[in-house]
C-alpha cells in the first residue's frame, strides 16, 4: 500500500554561497600553474569541507530525538531495561559521537584549505601548519571512535621555506607541501567513513521502525492530541481537525484511522532517517572527488572541480530538504 507522506515545504530554489564559490573555482580548476590550480582546489575543499559539516551539524537533531525516546522508554521500563532497548540506546549514541567527531574534523579541514587557498597568494604557512595540527588531532579521535589505529607521526608534514628557490617556486612547493599534508587526512577520514556506513544503515533500520515508539506509547495512553498530525495531512487542501476530533479517534469506529495516523509519523520519520543517510554518502563521495584532486595536483596534471560541484549540489539540495523535514526553519 502506498504510505502517505506528509507535504514539506519546498526548499528555496536559490544556489548556495559554497555553491557559487565552488561553481567559480570549476573555471579556474583546469589551469595547470601550480598557484592558480592550489587556489582552486583551496577554495573548492573549504566549501566543500564547510558544506560536509553544515550536514554532520543538522542531523544530529533527529539522533538527539530518538536519544529523548529511548530515555522515556527506559524511564517506563526501570530495571531491568529490555536488552534490545538498552543496545538501541547504545548504537544511538555512537552514532551521535561519530556526527560530532566528523563535525570536528570538517571544521579543521575547512580552515586547512582555506590556508592552502592563501598561500597562492602570500606565505601564510604559519597558518596552514596550525591547521593542519589541529586536523591531524581531530583525525586521529575521529579514527578511534571507528576502532582504528590513530595517524602516524610521519604523515603530517609541515609546510616550510625551502632554500635556493625564488619567491614564487617557493609559494608553488608549498602548496604542492600543503596539498601533500591534507591527502593522508583525507584518506584517512574515508577509510573510517567507510567503517561507519554500516553503522548508519543500522541507524536507518531503528528509526525505521522504532523511532516513533515513545510518542506512540503516550498518543495511545491518551496524552497526545493528533490535531497537529490531522492539520498537517489537510490544511493544504484546506481542510481542518475539528475540535473533537481526538475524542472520535479514541472510540473503536475510528481504529483504523489511528492506524493510519501511526503510519504517518513512521513515513516522517523514515523520510528524515534516509535523508541522513544520504547526506553521509554523499559527503563520502565529495571526499573521494577531493582525493582524487590532490592526486592530479601532485602529479602535475590540471584537475577538475566539475565532479565535485555536481556532489557538492546534491549534498547541498539534500542538506536544504532535511533542514525542512526537521523543521528547522
Amino acid at each position: 500500500m502506498k504510505r502517505l507522506l506528509l507535504p514539506l515545504a519546498s526548499p528555496a530554489r536559490h544556489p548556495s554561497p559554497l555553491l557559487l564559490l565552488l561553481l567559480g573555482v570549476v573555471l579556474v580548476g583546469c589551469s595547470t600553474t601550480t598557484l592558480s590550480t592550489g587556489a582552486a582546489l583551496g577554495n573548492a575543499g573549504k566549501a566543500a569541507a564547510s558544506a560536509m559539516q553544515q550536514a554532520a551539524l543538522v542531523s544530529p537533531v533527529e539522533v538527539q530525538r530518538l536519544m529523548v525516546s529511548d530515555a522515556f522508554l527506559q524511564g517506563i521500563y526501570k530495571d531491568p531495561v529490555p536488552a534490545a532497548i538498552k543496545k538501541r540506546h547504545d548504537d544511538i549514541a555512537k552514532i551521535q559521537k561519530e556526527l560530532a567527531n566528523r563535525a570536528a574534523v570538517l571544521s579543521n579541514l575547512a580552515s586547512a584549505y582555506d590556508a592552502m587557498a592563501s598561500l597562492s597568494v602570500y606565505d601564510a604557512s604559519g597558518s596552514y601548519n596550525t591547521a593542519l595540527t589541529g586536523l591531524a588531532g581531530s583525525v586521529s579521535t575521529y579514527l578511534k571512535g571507528a576502532g582504528l589505529p590513530p595517524l602516524a607521526a610521519n604523515v603530517s608534514p609541515l609546510v616550510s621555506q625551502v632554500a635556493g628557490l625564488i619567491a614564487g617556486a617557493i609559494q608553488k612547493q608549498m602548496i604542492r607541501d600543503a596539498s601533500a599534508g591534507i591527502m593522508p587526512k583525507l584518506a584517512a577520514v574515508i577509510a573510517a567513513m567507510e567503517k561507519y556506513q554500516t553503522a548508519f544503515v543500522g541507524f536507518k533500520e531503528i528509526v525505521e521502525s522504532q523511532g516513533g515508539d515513545a510518542a506512540n506509547v503516550l498518543y495511545g495512553s491518551g496524552l497526545f492530541s493528533a490535531l497537529p498530525v490531522l492539520n498537517a495531512i489537510g490544511t493544504p487542501y484546506g481542510y481542518t481537525a475539528i475540535a473533537n476530533a481526538d475524542r472520535m479517534l479514541a472510540t473503536p469506529k475510528y481504529r483504523a484511522f489511528r492506524a493510519g495516523l501511526a503510519a504517518v509519523q513512521a513515513e516522517q520519520s523514515s523520510q528524515q532517517s534516509a535523508l541522513i543517510s544520504t547526506a553521509f554518502d554523499q559527503s563520502l563521495s565529495v571526499l573521494r572527488k577531493l582525493q582524487s584532486q590532490h592526486a592530479a595536483l601532485a602529479n602535475d596534471q590540471p584537475i577538475d572541480l566539475a565532479g565535485l560541484a555536481t556532489d557538492l549540489s546534491a549534498l547541498q539540495t539534500t542538506i536544504n530538504q532535511l533542514v525542512t523535514a526537521l523543521a528547522l526553519k
